[in-house]
């Protein structure tokens, strides 16, 4: 008798799909916070390693499901993942993902976070030159560094950042 065995593995493709579908965003306890910056960091990994096999970017952008205003905090950031590594071709697998796990843990925690890539863009190119796309604890730290050593100009400060309410009354 003939049997027949199935593999099932997780295509970068499916991986970068299936990341983007985060359920009842709740951020509010560190392991959330560390699944959710996990989950970015590999998106961002994916991602490199896609466009550096040729995948095209209108191809990759066409496998995300489109934004709407219900879109998880992670799709949104999965839009913008596949545009910075388009757009910034030096962008590697190593410390570009590095930065979207810290950006994502500054953000989560609501901790000071670069106001663009462009702005910690001369920091990640020495962290590349410095630690190439070797990972590890002293990739990672330079990272952080880099954001840390940014001028407040450069930086967005959440806690900072005043927010409007609206009274609605209604009669009695």
């Amino acid at each position: 008798m003939n049997t027949i065995r199935f593999k099932l593995f997780l295509s970068p493709t499916l991986l970068l799909l299936l990341s983007a579908c985060t359920i009842g965003e709740r951020f509010n306890t560190p392991a959330a916070i560390n699944e959710e910056c996990s989950l970015e960091m590999q998106s961002a990994r994916t991602a490199v390693r896609l466009r550096d096999k040729g995948k095209p970017y209108d191809w990759l952008k066409n496998q995300l499901v489109p934004l709407s205003e219900h879109s998880s905090r992670l799709l949104m950031n999965m839009h913008e993942i596949l545009d910075e590594v388009f757009k910034h071709t030096e962008l590697d697998e190593t410390i570009y993902p590095t930065y979207r796990f810290e950006l994502c843990m500054r953000q989560l925690q609501k901790k000071p976070y670069p106001i663009s890539l462009a702005a910690i863009k001369p920091g990640l190119s020495v962290c590349k030159k410095t630690y190439g796309n070797k990972s590890s604890a002293n990739s990672t730290q330079c990272v952080i560094e880099a954001i840390d050593e940014l001028p407040e100009t450069e930086l967005i400060d959440p806690t900072k950042i005043k927010t409007s309410t609206t009274t609605i009354q209604t009669g009695s």
